[in-house]
């Protein structure tokens, strides 16, 4: 990426086109890893101890092994970890969004620590980084619109996925969670309990 950003900027590109366009670039990577990533999950999805239940079909005692999920939650908290600190490093070019991105990942990154050793329900780590899939064509646009490109096309798609992943999926899994909430409030420790009974619903606020 460091390599291929000379070549997409124009000579005369300003500091701060050049700062966004870098991490456009690498969310854009990331963006692109996530896609295996939720297809591998969903496949692991244990119901061997359960029964469907709730809105999705998916009872409270199903669960990804931890051999699939640990990678996976080490790529998207190893990624808003770079995304943090470039946001800070960078706080000048980033000032419009800087509060709400760092409250955004500060959220995710205290899920994912609250999760590391719970087995049930962390199947929802999947639907949820299914939003990554829009921020693919968030980032497009931004590249688009600094280089002077036309954008309409990554602009319907992005709406398009934003609305199917981060408003209808998203929302399912949070009116999921909460209408288990009673048994959830049996099974999970006080830690998964915060996650998906207040992080959750409130991330969901955030989009």
């Amino acid at each position: 990426l460091w390599l291929a950003l000379p070549q997409v900027l124009p000579r005369n590109a300003s500091r701060e086109a050049s700062v966004k366009i870098r991490e456009a670039m690498v969310s854009s990577v990331h963006d692109l890893i996530s896609v295996p990533i939720v297809f591998g999950l969903l496949h692991h999805i244990s119901h061997s101890c359960d029964s469907p239940a709730g809105i999705l079909g998916i009872g409270p005692l199903a669960f990804v092994p931890a051999r699939h999920i640990d990678g996976a939650g080490s790529v998207l908290a190893g990624f808003l970890l770079w995304n943090s600190i470039h946001y800070i490093w960078h706080c000048d070019v980033h000032a419009n969004g800087l509060v709400s991105n760092l409250v955004h990942h500060a959220a995710f990154l205290a899920m994912i620590a609250l999760n590391a050793d719970t087995f049930w329900c962390n199947w929802a780590f999947a639907p949820l980084y299914m939003g990554e899939w829009s921020t693919f064509f968030l980032n497009a646009r931004v590249i688009c619109k600094l280089l002077g490109r036309k954008e309409l096309a990554v602009s319907a798609l992005f709406a398009l996925l934003f609305l199917f992943t981060r408003v209808v999926v998203f929302g399912a899994l949070a009116a999921h969670f909460i209408a288990q909430a009673s048994e959830l409030r049996l099974l999970l420790p006080i830690g998964g309990q915060v996650s998906y009974l207040v992080l959750l619903p409130a991330l969901y606020g955030l989009n």
